[in-house]
């Protein structure tokens, strides 16, 4: 063989290691990100399997939770709908980024079952994850399913005869004493309810609320709607708040002008109607303390989800204000008000243009809260400090598929894109 042929094998050989490069580079990843709380930099980033749609995250015990959707069982059904896919939850250590477990919720064990059950976010109480898992067959209603959270491992399914409204938001199960709190719903009537359940075996003990007809109804994205502290539970319906002692006993009644959202501390009841503003309540007695109304934001702002630090209260609003910004659209502050007396601290600008943020739910890291930001075309995870609201540090993404969580310590975010893009991100 002479130099000349060597030569052309050589590029030859090149030419299809490029192409091959770039195939495999060029593939879609989905990465899970832990990020410094501190300073935003990477600290680990896992792959996970390619999602049929966006995955979500949640965090608690020292670790990360992903779940994920493995998309259709079958090519042949539910391939566009995504009502037989397979879904499961994967484990990570939230130090190392190593993989604990993966549950998978098998046809065999839990029948067919959509990804809308990853629309809200499980919860993790204790040493257990409570999530609401969605069948492909509406007339089957959703299950209330727990999983030990430190082994993977089935605990119990509570069947529920309805489908719990899309809250945007998460699973609405809370601890109250040594029982469960939790919002289910029936088909025939078609009502919701709220129950208490035995955290042990997932039986219903009690009803403490249903609703009747067309009013005093769960109205949808106004999650939080169901809180608790030490001495009572707390629950928002479209056009009243309810007030709980631990055995079930109606303590008070709150009336609304619209569906509200609601926080509860030891110290106070919040409660958030989003044209009229917040509101400050004894949480035993219902006794208003103070309020904070949107009259002074601009015309036709209305809040989003909230939340409460420390003595500080976080609110999102969409405060478009095209009177004196015409390029106000869609715009997204977050707002800081004093939680003793609802004084306003201050305000930013967080996201402008961006309707994929609407629902966005802030995160609480220390002295700082975590938001997902930006426009729809540059995604970013920033940091806001608690005192003022200046930026700390951001971490930009090539996509806004979900809310950053937080252990305290770590952010943790998704991003996709391209193995290239990926790679040079870690």
């Amino acid at each position: 063989m002479n130099t000349r042929s060597r030569i052309m094998i050589v590029i030859l050989l090149v030419l299809v290691l490029l192409a091959v490069a770039v195939i495999v580079l060029g593939q879609p990843e989905t990465r899970l990100f832990a990020l410094d709380g501190a300073n935003g930099g990477v600290l680990w980033s896992v792959a996970i399997p390619k999602p049929a749609s966006a995955p979500v995250i949640f965090a608690g015990n020292g670790r990360v939770y992903a779940g994920i959707d493995y998309g259709p069982i079958s090519p042949n059904v539910g391939s566009a709908a995504h009502d037989d896919d397979l879904l499961a939850l994967q484990a990570f250590d939230a130090a190392a980024g190593t993989l604990l477990w993966e549950f998978k919720f098998e046809a065999e064990t839990f029948g067919r079952v959509k990804n809308y059950t990853w629309v809200r976010l499980p919860a993790v109480i204790g040493d257990t994850i409570y999530l609401y898992l969605t069948h492909s067959d509406s007339s089957v209603g959703e299950d209330l399913v727990a999983i030990d959270a430190q082994r993977g491992a089935l605990k119990w399914v509570l069947k529920s005869k309805g489908l719990i409204l899309d809250t945007r938001g998460g699973t609405e199960v809370i601890q109250v004493g040594d029982k469960l709190a939790a919002l289910l719903s029936d088909l025939s009537p078609r009502q919701d309810r709220l129950a208490l359940i035995d955290p042990a075996t997932g039986a219903e003990l009690q009803t403490l609320w249903q609703s009747s007809g067309m009013d005093n109804r769960l109205e949808q994205f106004r999650q939080p709607r169901l809180q608790a502290n030490a001495g009572a539970l707390y629950l928002a319906t479209d056009n009243t708040v309810y007030a709980f002692d631990l055995s079930g006993k109606t303590l008070f009644t709150l009336p609304t002008k619209d569906s509200a959202r609601i926080l509860a501390t030891e110290s106070a009841l919040y409660v958030q109607q989003i044209q009229e503003g917040i509101n400050a309540y004894d949480p035993l007695s219902g006794a208003l303390r103070w309020q904070y109304k949107t009259d002074a934001l601009p015309d036709g702002a209305y809040l989003l989800n909230f939340l409460n630090m420390g003595d500080t209260i976080y609110t999102v609003c969409r405060c478009d204000d095209r009177q004196k910004d015409p390029e106000s659209f869609e715009d997204l502050w977050l707002i800081a008000l004093n939680a003793s007396d609802g004084v306003q601290r201050w305000t930013t600008l967080f996201s402008r243009n961006s309707h994929t943020t609407l629902f966005t739910v802030p995160a609480i890291l220390s002295d700082r809260v975590i938001m997902r930001s930006g426009k729809d075309t540059e995604a970013l995870v920033r940091a806001f400090a608690a005192p003022d609201g200046a930026v700390l540090w951001t971490f930009t993404r090539t996509e806004l598929a979900r809310d950053p969580v937080t252990d305290g310590t770590h952010v943790f975010t998704f991003d996709s894109g391209t193995r290239l893009q990926m790679l040079l991100r870690r």
